[in-house]
């Protein structure tokens, strides 16, 4: 088995030990398939309403499955948060630390360059 047919089963082992509904279903496709989005990216292209979206992500946070990613700012100049998957073994008891300026920017480096290789093997299984 390679790398990535071992990374496949452990996220379908995964997901499949969470009992998912429907809608929390849909959303994690979404997050498989798009990537990293806002609640109201997610909520306009799944046509779930927003508060709906909230909900089903929120559970997806709470069981391990998703987590904040980050932030950009909306047509309206407000800061929306990003989510993301959560990468099967991904670690995320870590809850406060500090890192420098340069440390930071080198993270969100990594965070990039592992969110687009997650894209690109996602797409490679659609295929």
């Amino acid at each position: 088995m390679n790398s990535k047919e071992i990374r496949d089963e452990s996220y379908r082992k995964l997901v499949q030990s969470k009992r998912l509904n429907t809608q929390q279903e849909a959303v994690l496709k979404f997050f498989l398939i798009h990537g990293a989005r806002t609640d109201q990216e997610m909520a306009r292209r799944t046509g779930i309403s927003l508060n709906m979206m909230n909900a089903r992500r929120n559970e997806l946070v709470e069981q391990g499955l998703v987590k904040e990613f980050g932030s950009e700012i909306g047509n309206s100049n407000r800061s929306r948060t990003v989510w993301a998957l959560v990468e099967p073994g991904e670690v995320l008891e870590v809850k406060h630390f500090q890192l420098t300026n340069s440390e930071m920017t080198k993270l969100e480096n990594l965070v990039r360059k592992a969110n687009n290789f997650q894209k690109e093997k996602i797409k490679e299984m659609l295929e």
